[in-house]
């Protein structure tokens, strides 16, 4: 099968950022409307929905394996993952790759200095949806909308954290410290919104493939420290399936929280923050883009 991307600043297919703007109801069915990017359009957010309908490219669906952009590409997009999981990656000349961070419904990734090429690469792990906002109307709604603007910036801070955190355990974790961090961390993201339980499974693609590029470490090697990890009765898999039978010690053992949870709500309540006014005397409000003009002016 071919392989589908985004490429050259457009979506192959012709769903590029020039098309027509169709009216849409995307959006009120979307399943992490209410935790991603766009969680301040939720119902209780108080953002007109007609905007983020506006905004966005109709939802891709990728299969396992395909390339969502390749490393290198200079596309123009903000990307979140609606359903699937996702994996940013950097491949070395000599074949090497190495597995920066794995992507949940909700994540938000493509973020990059305007003019700059992407130096990571993003594939599907698993059957995946994507939906894309041209970069340049991220930036409208971030202006027009301070509330989208404050979530933006903290998921970035978010995803900053985790990178750090990631590069301190890669550079100086043991072997059963780096496999028990990148589980631990699925483990509190696939809990949301609450705390990671004993004994219940999550639903968990990885192979031991992708936990080696993700630790530095080999196949071979991870598969000891699975074994290990099962031995001290902290970590099951079964079938694609994944089992903390220790959150407390496997938390530990990672450098980690024990007490971590990934607070979903974030969104709802960065709309709700009092906002004081720096300027004296009325503010200017930010400019219409003659995109969301002519999408306002659509019929509901």
């Amino acid at each position: 099968m071919a392989k589908r991307h985004f490429q050259g600043g457009r979506l192959l297919t012709k769903l590029d950022a020039s098309a027509a703007i169709q009216p849409k109801r995307q959006c009120d069915h979307c399943p992490v409307r209410r935790t991603g990017l766009c969680s301040v359009f939720a119902d209780d957010g108080g953002l007109d929905l007609v905007d983020l309908e506006a905004a966005h490219l109709p939802v891709r669906v990728f299969d396992a394996g395909d390339v969502i952009y390749s490393q290198g590409d200079a596309t123009n997009y903000v990307f979140s993952v609606v359903s699937g999981w996702v994996d940013l990656h950097q491949d070395l000349a000599d074949g090497r790759r190495h597995i920066s961070q794995f992507l949940l419904p909700g994540a938000t990734f493509g973020v990059k200095p305007e003019g700059s090429r992407y130096a990571q690469g993003a594939s599907a792990i698993t059957t995946a949806s994507i939906c894309a906002i041209p970069t340049a109307r991220a930036d409208d709604l971030r202006r027009l909308h301070p509330a989208f603007n404050e979530r933006f910036i903290a998921m970035l801070e978010s995803d900053n954290l985790y990178a750090t955190e990631s590069l301190t355990m890669i550079g100086q974790g043991t072997s059963l410290e780096r496999v028990a961090r990148i589980l631990w961390g699925l483990a509190v993201r696939l809990s949301a919104p609450g705390a990671v339980q004993a004994g219940v499974g999550l639903k968990a693609p990885l192979t031991q493939r992708l936990i080696a590029d993700a630790t530095g470490l080999t196949a071979i090697h991870v598969n000891r420290v699975i074994r290990r990890l099962r031995e001290q009765r902290l970590v099951e898999f079964h079938d694609g399936v994944m089992v903390i039978d220790d959150p407390r010690r496997l938390a530990i053992l990672a450098n980690a929280d024990p007490q971590a949870r990934t607070d979903s709500n974030l969104g709802a309540r960065i709309a709700q923050w009092p906002r004081g006014e720096v300027e004296t005397g009325p503010k200017k409000a930010a400019p219409i883009p003659e995109w969301l003009e002519q999408a306002r002016k659509l019929p509901a």
